[in-house]
């Protein structure tokens, strides 16, 4: 059992989002692959390789068998995990993983060659512009209006995120002992350099 092909569709993603993973599985054996064998997927920022340090980012149960000699088409939408750091980054698919299968002695070819390189880009919210009035009173009621940046080349969606708004008495942010005025709740699909 092989993993003869491997492919991805992009050439950049971002954390917290979906990716679907195609493969195809080949048994190269004189006998059928009996079901139910799995198949995992992994994530490295190499094109090498390692089970004990490579990311597992999802599994495929087969429930049909392959015969021999004969090839079968897979995919597979997985989430790109919420704390990838940005970089490069490559999938690999590793077939009969439980080695529930008997396929000795080919028992070590069972990990695809990496997939083409995928850019890990993930988000960047950037305050850009704030306007308060220049002054106020105690217990009066004011206006405050900004303007966050998405200074990326990713995408957000299906994500929620807060603002926070702070009172401070100088210049420089000191989130221990600033005010916190307010919070502002957003869950929205904000695009590459796009602003709200």
């Amino acid at each position: 059992m092989k993993i003869s092909s491997i492919n991805i569709g992009v050439d950049s993603i971002s954390n917290n989002q979906p990716v679907t993973v195609q493969w195809t599985t080949t048994n190269d054996g004189a006998i059928a692959a009996k079901p139910n064998w799995q198949e995992y997927i992994y994530l490295s920022n190499d094109a090498v390789f390692n089970e004990r340090t490579d990311r597992y980012a999802g599994s495929l149960t087969r429930t049909t068998a392959l015969n021999s000699l004969s090839s079968s088409s897979a995919q597979q939408s997985i989430t790109v995990p919420a704390t990838l750091a940005e970089g490069n980054y490559y999938f690999f698919v590793k077939t009969d993983a439980s080695n529930s299968i008997y396929e000795s002695p080919d028992e070590t070819n069972n990990i695809s060659s990496p997939s083409s390189l995928v850019r890990v880009v993930n988000a960047d919210l950037k305050p850009t512009l704030l306007t308060s009035p220049n002054s106020a009173l105690s217990e009066q009621e004011i206006t405050i209006q900004w303007t966050i940046k998405n200074d990326s080349r990713a995408i957000i969606q299906n994500r929620s995120w807060t603002d926070k708004l702070y009172l401070s008495s100088n210049a420089t942010f000191e989130s221990g002992t600033d005010l916190l005025l307010s919070s502002v709740n957003n869950s929205q699909l904000l695009s590459k350099a796009g602003e709200y």
